[in-house]
C-alpha cells in the first residue's frame, strides 16, 4: 500500500499516460495538441473577460480559475513533451516555441497558485492564456512543416524463445523513452542484432 502522495501521483501520471497512449497513438499528432490547448487557453480567458473584476477592486484567484488554469498546463506539459523529441527538438522554429511555452506556463503557474503574493494576478493569468493562445494558433496557421501532421508511431520487437532459453539482451533505458540494446550474448534468439540498436518505444514479448 502506497503511503506517500508523491508516489500515488507519479503512478497516476504514469496510468494517465498509458491511456493516452493506448487510445490516441493513432490519432495525436502536433497541431491536434496544439489546438487543444488554444482552445483551453481561449476559453479561460473569455471566461475571465466576462467575469473581471472591477478596477481598484483586489483580484484574488477563484478555486475555477485555478482549476482550468492547471488544465492549460496540463496542456503545455504535453505540448512540450513532443517539443523535446525527434524531429522537433533540434529545429530553430520548435525551440523558440518550447521557450516561449515555458516562460509563459512558469508565469501562469506562479500567479494561479501565489494569488497573494502577485499585484494583479488575473491581469496575468488573462494575458497569459491570450498570450498561449496566440503562440498555438501560430503553430497551427504558420508553420508548413508537414510533420506537425504525422502521429506517432509504434515499433514492436518481438523476440521468441522457449522457456529455458535466456533473452540474450541487456536493456538500458536512455531518456525520452528510447532504450539502448548495450549488449548481446552468443547462441541466443537476439544473437543477429547490432549492440547498439535503438528501440524506439518498443515491447520485447516474450
Amino acid at each position: 500500500m502506497l503511503k506517500s502522495w508523491g508516489h500515488q501521483e507519479i503512478i497516476l501520471e504514469s496510468l494517465e499516460l498509458l491511456r493516452n497512449f493506448h487510445y490516441n497513438l493513432d490519432q495525436e499528432n502536433l497541431q491536434y495538441i496544439c489546438l487543444r490547448l488554444s482552445c483551453k487557453a481561449r476559453s479561460l480567458y473569455n471566461e475571465m473577460s466576462m467575469n473581471f473584476p472591477k478596477v481598484g477592486e483586489k483580484q484574488v484567484v477563484r478555486a475555477p480559475v485555478m482549476s482550468s488554469v492547471a488544465d492549460v498546463l496540463d496542456s503545455v506539459r504535453l505540448l512540450l513533451s513532443w517539443l523535446e523529441r525527434k524531429p522537433f527538438d533540434l529545429t530553430h522554429a520548435y525551440h523558440t516555441v518550447r521557450t516561449t511555452l515555458i516562460s509563459l506556463s512558469l508565469e501562469l503557474a506562479t500567479n494561479a497558485q501565489r494569488d497573494t503574493f502577485a499585484e494583479q494576478p488575473m491581469d496575468v493569468i488573462r494575458s497569459c492564456c491570450d498570450k498561449l493562445a496566440h503562440l498555438a494558433d501560430k503553430v497551427i496557421q504558420e508553420f508548413t512543416d508537414p510533420l506537425i501532421l504525422q502521429p506517432a508511431s509504434l515499433d514492436v520487437a518481438t523476440v521468441r524463445k522457449r522457456a529455458e532459453e535466456e533473452l540474450g539482451i541487456i536493456l538500458e533505458s536512455g531518456q525520452h523513452g528510447i532504450h539502448l540494446v548495450v549488449e548481446t550474448r552468443m547462441l541466443n534468439p537476439t544473437q543477429g542484432w547490432s549492440p547498439v540498436m535503438k528501440l524506439f518505444r518498443s515491447t520485447i514479448k516474450q
